[in-house]
């Protein structure tokens, strides 16, 4: 694992810039893997939430916390954007509570004592994971689970990761350029447009995330691959691609328990 990194957070990660762009998203692409593959899974494995206390880590316009909320579940979610907390109050119910926090900095005291935590394609997009991964371990219960859902770090390695079809074997595959090294990448939300505005994005092998959960007091006692669910339109292609989508997993989901 490289140096361990500074204590003070260099920079803002959050999705402020990009947050009107964010929301639109998630409104309008009823197609969107939100809907159709992690909210699914997540709520599978989560079980029944009635009566918990779940933190919302990197909750952003509080979709996930307000479906947790008609669950049952006392929700508590915390993210760096102004914009997208105030999006999460508007919907809010009395079990719901949303606070505009830099979680790298630490959580809120209303995050003590928590059940769960969930972060949901929010862990790539801040550095520093260690002290995030110490700050939700100091406020989970004993036996308290952390659930998280990124980007699999195995194969979808932004700018050093691609698609590629075979001609020969009319087999489709990934190439990876770059995997053991942690990487920063700025991201364009519509490279088609000049001066889009852009994410951050830190790509870290598998092991990164292993050994920092332990050195926070975790364990990893579950581990899924989540694939993508669209297809191809048609074209000589279509039945490489689709297979290809199958095979090769587009998220990582990780539950950790805490047992110090």
């Amino acid at each position: 694992m490289n140096k361990k990194e500074n204590k003070v957070p260099r920079q803002k990660t959050d999705w402020e810039s990009v947050s009107q762009w964010y929301m639109r998203y998630l409104e309008e692409d009823v197609d969107s893997y939100h809907a159709k593959v992690i909210i699914p899974n997540l709520l599978r494995l989560l079980g029944n939430v009635q009566g918990k206390k779940i933190i919302d880590l990197g909750c952003g316009d509080g979709t996930i916390g307000h479906i947790l909320a008609n669950k049952g579940a006392r929700v508590v979610g915390v993210d760096g954007s102004q914009t997208l907390i105030a999006q999460a109050k508007k919907e809010a119910q009395e079990n719901e509570t949303y606070i505009v926090q830099d979680v790298r900095r630490g959580l809120p005291k209303d995050c003590k004592e928590s059940d769960i935590c969930v972060s949901v394609l929010a862990i790539q997009n801040m550095d520093m994971i260690h002290t995030v991964f110490d700050s939700v371990s100091k406020n989970l219960i004993s036996k308290g689970s952390l659930h998280i859902v990124t980007l699999h770090p195995g194969f979808r390695i932004p700018k050093e990761s691609d698609w590629h079809f075979d001609p020969k074997t009319k087999k489709q595959g990934r190439l990876i350029f770059t995997y053991m090294s942690e990487t920063k990448v700025y991201i364009s939300q519509n490279p088609s447009k000049q001066n889009s505005v852009k994410s951050v994005t830190f790509h870290r092998p598998l092991q990164v995330y292993s050994k920092n959960l332990y050195n926070s007091g975790f364990v990893i006692k579950r581990i899924e691959e989540w694939c993508s669910h669209k297809e191809s339109e048609q074209g000589r292609r279509k039945t490489a691609e689709d297979r290809a989508r199958q095979e090769i997993p587009m998220f990582l989901y990780i539950e950790a328990v805490r047992v110090q």
